[in-house]
């Protein structure tokens, strides 16, 4: 899954698991490491979709004459 989509966080999560269930520890903390920071990217993306949404219907109520 990672090699398919090298940005979804919950796939690194899981592979770093499976590095520490193995005993590979530098794998697994490179993994986690990694799902931690693609995880904050998303979450940064979200706020700014939600703000942008936001935003946008507080443009389209005050043109409608409407308190959002």
């Amino acid at each position: 899954m990672v090699a398919l989509q090298p940005d979804f966080a919950k796939a690194h999560y899981h592979l770093g698991l499976t590095y520490a269930r193995l005993g590979d520890k530098e794998a697994a903390v490179h993994e986690t490491e990694l799902a931690t920071k693609l995880e904050r990217k998303q979450k940064q993306a979200e706020r700014v979709v939600l703000r942008l949404l936001d935003g946008d219907s507080n443009n389209r109520a005050a043109q409608d004459g409407v308190k959002p």
